[in-house]
């Protein structure tokens, strides 16, 4: 779990470093991003309920981890999973710059951030194996 901890520590500061790249060369990836929001709530009579869908869906996700690291044993490992995986998604960015051959916004952070979300993965899936881990206490 102490690996767990390490590689999970990393993420939000790569990822704010991440933000201030695109910040400062680019927002390719927020019209990416709008037009799937938009998709989404297309998908909903209006788009106020979907919002509030989307709001909930994100609130029960946190709780769903929350709960996880609360309960202990192997659902501890839940956020850490998903936040590798999400991670790992980052790799769009290096494709994207290969095949324009060009430089896309977020590239050179994307890096850092896939290689620490493959090393946390692999912690992940390493502490899955050794056992669960305990949970957290309101005490300590």
């Amino acid at each position: 779990m102490n690996d767990v901890r390490r590689w999970f520590f990393w993420l939000p500061i790569i990822l704010a470093l991440h933000g201030v790249e695109q910040i400062i060369f680019g927002l390719d990836e927020l019209y990416e991003l709008q037009g799937q929001v938009g998709y989404l709530l297309g998908l909903f009579p209006d788009r106020d309920r979907g919002i509030v869908v989307l709001v909930f869906a994100v609130v029960i996700l946190i709780q769903v981890f929350v709960y996880g690291l609360l309960k202990g044993g192997r659902f501890a490992l839940l956020a850490p999973g998903y936040f590798a995986v999400a991670a790992l998604g980052e790799s769009h960015h290096i494709i994207k710059t290969i095949l324009r051959a060009a430089y896309f916004p977020g590239s050179v952070t994307a890096i850092a951030y896939v290689v620490v979300g493959a090393l946390l993965l692999r912690a992940v899936v390493r502490a899955f194996r050794a056992g669960a881990p305990r949970a957290v206490s309101a005490a300590a």
